[in-house]
């Protein structure tokens, strides 16, 4: 491959919301292979267990890292013994995709997957460009000059996260979400985001006041409500209030409307792990200790609405070891965990079954002891018809990284 500044220039114009340009004689960021490239990357990795988590990488000095289903993702550009331009990808440390721009590797959008097998990782990992909504700039009508169209924004995003609380009747609340995705005829008209979630038709239209400030006009059902103020930016978030008591909060989508991981516990992402602690009444001096993460869930025998029959979002954990039984004895079993919490036939409970009851699965009752970070969750025993063998597991209980602090 020739230099950079030997290179005929790219008949597409630099995307300012995706992507970056990169130095001439600057060979830190991609070993001077690129002289444009994509400033986040969109990550998914899919298991059989698990189905699919989300996450994102960004770039920084001369890769793009990031974390995806508890793995850690890193991918960068280097010429090799020939001179030829590489795109690596990591996960865990461990090379898992290697190619050159002739065997389909792109500056612009390395966008590509891959089926992982290694010793200890299972699955297919795939990762694409992040790629904003720009707005287009439109001429100030006081100044006659090209100004933002709204507030000091140029990115905003296609599609919006959206959490609704409706009032069903009296004091019972149902809680669910979905996705609203832009359909403006171009994109040099602004945004209009619309869509059915449960009940509710919605649209929103992202406008400017009379002061150039960002604002979004919802509306719900054919009503048009009260504008509400936002900043218009690709992390933008707003909450519409509806007459009934009924709400929702909306967010500009970044790779994935699941990646505010946690959130339905205590209000605010929880992080990526979780760590479960229990004893059995048989040991009581014994802490077993397992990692929950979060992502995607894919359980036909556990119903969580409204995604059922499809997966739905929580943290997921297995325990393998030596459980203490009555009498002095003890045996190896296993025990699958799954935290549900956006779920509206659950709105926080633990499932768990174990290897030597399977496929049965029992549900304890969680609740948030204490949500100041780290968060403290308690959970109840874990006992009947899974409890074959009289494990009398007590004392559960879920703790927040304090790495999320």
């Amino acid at each position: 491959m020739p230099p950079r500044y030997l290179r005929k220039s790219s008949p597409t114009p630099l995307k300012p919301c995706a992507e970056f340009t990169v130095e001439t004689c600057d060979n830190a960021p991609t070993d001077g292979c690129c002289g444009a490239a994509p400033c986040r990357l969109c990550l998914e990795w899919e298991t059989y267990d698990d189905g699919i988590s989300y996450g994102s990488a960004d770039f920084a000095g001369s890769s793009w890292t990031g974390t995806v289903g508890g793995h850690s993702f890193v991918s960068y550009w280097e010429r090799n013994s020939y001179d030829e331009c590489e795109y690596i990808v990591t996960l865990d440390d461990e090379e898992v995709y290697r190619a050159t721009c002739y065997e389909g590797a792109s500056c612009r959008n390395p966008a590509g997957d891959v089926d992982v097998s290694t010793a200890y990782l299972q699955g297919t990992l795939r990762w694409s460009k992040f790629d904003p909504r720009e707005l287009a700039l439109i001429v100030d009508p006081d100044t006659g000059c090209r100004d933002f169209f709204c507030g000091d924004c140029r990115c905003s995003c296609r599609s919006l996260c959206v959490d609704v609380r409706e009032v069903v009747y009296g004091d019972f609340i149902d809680t669910y979400y979905g996705e609203l995705t832009d359909t403006a005829y171009s994109e040099c008209d602004p945004p209009v985001w619309s869509g059915t979630i449960g009940n509710f038709t919605i649209s929103l239209a992202l406008g400017r006041d009379d002061y150039g400030n960002c604002i979004v006009t919802p509306t719900v059902n054919g009503d048009e409500g009260e504008p509400v103020a936002v900043t218009g930016c690709s992390d933008m978030s707003g909450t519409v209030e509806l007459y009934d008591g009924s709400s929702f909060t909306f967010r500009c989508k970044q790779c994935s409307c699941a990646q505010e991981i946690g959130d339905c516990i205590c209000g605010r992402p929880m992080g990526e792990t979780l760590t479960l602690l229990f004893a059995s009444a048989n040991a009581p001096s014994t802490i077993h200790s397992v990692t929950l993460t979060y992502g995607q869930i894919n359980e036909p025998d556990i119903t969580c609405l409204p995604f059922s029959p499809g997966s739905f979002p929580g943290y997921s954990g297995r325990f393998d070891g030596t459980l203490a039984i009555p009498m002095g004895g003890s045996r190896t079993d296993g025990i699958d965990f799954r935290l549900l919490c956006e779920c509206t036939n659950c709105t926080l409970c633990l499932y768990y079954r174990f290897d030597s009851t399977s496929p049965l699965w029992c549900v304890a009752t969680v609740d948030r002891t204490d949500c100041t970070c780290p968060a403290l969750l308690t959970v109840s025993d874990l006992a009947g018809a899974c409890d074959l063998w009289s494990y009398q597991i007590f004392d559960v209980t879920i703790v927040e990284s304090s790495g999320n602090c």
